[in-house]
């Protein structure tokens, strides 16, 4: 059995899922795959031919797993939970959580494996790599040298901004941050022991990924970025677990933030409602 574990939450995106499963088949190490679907429709994934012909593929040819369960819940995080809970049942040393529409190069896994089990303390929480818009031209997606020092390219928490994993800097090597984003390893059983995501957040779920990291980070674990890492952000404008229900996204955003300076202030290793 795979000992790494690729968490999907998704809703009503079959045409992604079936992209990002055939992009983890071309993988140098591939992942097991856990698919939380929230989709609408609750029959949406299994009736689409080509995603399912990806899947059988990937089990009959590939020998990797694929897990798909129906998730309930308000936003992404619930299927991230459903995920990691999964890995902690199934022994899984390593989870990685992505978004539906994302692209990885071929030796993303492979690299990340490495470092993780290199790190047998297993002090680092976090890794991550970069992730670039497939539409745009690297020139505008390479940090510019007088950006390099800008507060908001430094992962900071007192001054959250994901700069630094989304524009190119002119090292190769890891390095460490207070805050990291995009698709992210972490350990399920780290996870777990803070607390694991917090579904409790809005529709929009926004911070909710990061508060699981922070809650790591204060734990004393580290949080790293590989700039060899690459992955592409598809960022599909249909579907997805962000299309929010009324009174929309300012009411949502100003109540995950509020939940957000919350735990900041508390400073604690836990995702438990502050």
């Amino acid at each position: 059995m795979s000992k790494t574990l690729c968490i999907i939450p998704t809703k009503d995106r079959v045409e992604s899922i079936n992209m990002i499963v055939e992009s983890l088949m071309y993988q140098t190490e591939r992942p097991d795959i856990f698919i939380g679907d929230m989709s609408s429709d609750p029959r949406l994934l299994e009736n689409n031919w080509n995603l399912n012909c990806s899947i059988q593929h990937y089990e009959k040819h590939l020998n990797g797993k694929v897990m798909r369960m129906r998730v309930n819940g308000q936003n992404q995080l619930a299927g991230y939970q459903a995920g990691m809970e999964w890995a902690v049942w199934q022994g899984y040393d390593l989870c990685v959580g992505t978004d539906d529409d994302i692209i990885f190069e071929k030796d993303w896994f492979e690299r990340g494996n490495k470092f993780m089990y290199e790190d047998s303390l297993e002090k680092v929480g976090v890794l991550v790599g970069m992730t670039f818009l497939p539409h745009k031209p690297m020139s505008e997606q390479t940090c510019p040298t007088h950006l390099l020092t800008h507060p908001e390219y430094q992962g900071t928490l007192a001054v959250c901004h994901y700069a630094h994993c989304m524009f190119l800097p002119p090292w190769k090597e890891r390095k460490e941050y207070e805050q990291v984003f995009g698709p992210f390893y972490f350990r399920p059983r780290q996870a777990k022991s803070v607390g694991g995501f917090p579904t409790y957040l809005s529709p929009l779920g926004f911070r909710g990924e990061m508060m699981l990291q922070t809650a790591l980070h204060f734990q004393g674990r580290k949080l790293v970025h590989d700039p060899q890492m690459v992955c592409w952000h598809y960022s599909t404008p249909f579907g997805g677990l962000r299309v929010l229900p009324p009174p929309g996204k300012d009411t949502f955003l100003k109540a995950d933030l509020d939940v957000w300076s919350k735990f900041l202030a508390r400073g604690t290793a836990s995702t438990v409602k502050p």
